[in-house]
């Protein structure tokens, strides 16, 4: 049975081998950035693909404002306003529903942008350790490959996610009809106020999730990856970003691959637009030819 284990340093005998492991190991973490990372061509593809999803979303809700309760709500505020301080908690309330009524389509397709995501980083990282241990394989489905339990993770973060979305989305515009009960404005102007805003934060937000999910999901993939033919230890590398957090979690070294990292966390992503990635070790051609159904 073969093991693969950390790459050697080329010059074990040199003086400074700690350099050359250093900079042996950023190289090895920028390739696998630039295969499977957030970056990668393959993860702006799916990043490009669930912005694609998201925005047609908010453009749909966008043309669906609930104006009329919006303005009725507006005149009876605006009639009766003593003071700027205006409380919003109606239009939160208002919004908050009216999100919530598309909120299971929204579900849906975060839910299989994100599995999508999962599968191409369990693809991403059997199809390296199959390289390395040079296996002839048939085309095989990574999506049926996850374990249910990290499938059903899946569809409740998803679900997190969109409740997140709407509940901030729904203050954001409470804001904006404050602002326009503020300033006196008319309900054709609230109204054009409100769509241009909607479509400011679908727009945002459409990106965001799209960059920050993605590379999570790629991530979380590859992590179940290597979990499943037998990786043991693992090691966060810093690529392009330098923020403390991915200093910190870099500076633990090799560790058990079910131990989480200093922050917390059990694999990239650390914060949004985090550019880190994972090297894994200790797989062994017996665990994937196992998982891929080329045992005996």
């Amino acid at each position: 049975m073969r093991r693969i284990d950390a790459p050697r340093a080329l010059f074990s005998h040199h003086p400074h081998v700690h350099l050359h492991r250093v900079l042996e190991r950023s190289a090895a973490g920028v390739n696998k950035a630039k295969r499977l990372g957030p970056q990668s061509p393959e993860g702006k593809r799916l990043a490009r693909k669930t912005e694609r999803k998201i925005l047609p979303w908010f453009r749909a809700r966008a043309r669906k404002l609930p104006l009329t309760t919006v303005s009725a709500l507006y005149r009876q505020r605006l009639s009766g306003m003593q003071e700027a301080d205006v409380p919003v908690d109606d239009f939160f309330v208002l919004f908050t529903e009216w999100l919530e009524d598309g909120i299971e389509q929204f579900e849906v397709l975060m839910n299989s942008s994100i599995q999508e995501g999962l599968a191409a980083g369990f693809e991403g990282d059997l199809q390296a350790w199959i390289d390395e241990f040079k296996l002839k394989v048939p085309p095989f489905d990574a999506s049926a490959m996850l374990p249910e339990s990290v499938i059903k993770q899946a569809k409740a973060y998803a679900g997190e996610l969109v409740t997140g979305v709407t509940d901030d989305t729904a203050k954001q515009l409470s804001t904006v009809i404050a602002e326009a009960l503020e300033t006196q404005r008319s309900v054709p102007e609230l109204a054009k106020m409100l769509r241009d805003r909607f479509e400011e934060i679908g727009t945002n937000k459409s990106k965001v999730i799209a960059r920050t999910e993605m590379g999570q999901a790629v991530s979380d993939g590859a992590y179940h990856a290597n979990k499943a033919v037998g990786a043991t230890e693992k090691e966060s590398i810093q690529t392009t970003d330098l923020d403390d957090i991915c200093a910190i979690n870099e500076a633990d070294g090799r560790i058990p691959i079910d131990q989480p990292h200093s922050s917390g966390d059990m694999h990239p992503l650390y914060h949004p637009r985090c550019m880190c990635t994972e090297v894994y070790f200790g797989a062994t051609e017996e665990g994937l030819a196992n998982l891929l159904g080329l045992g005996g």
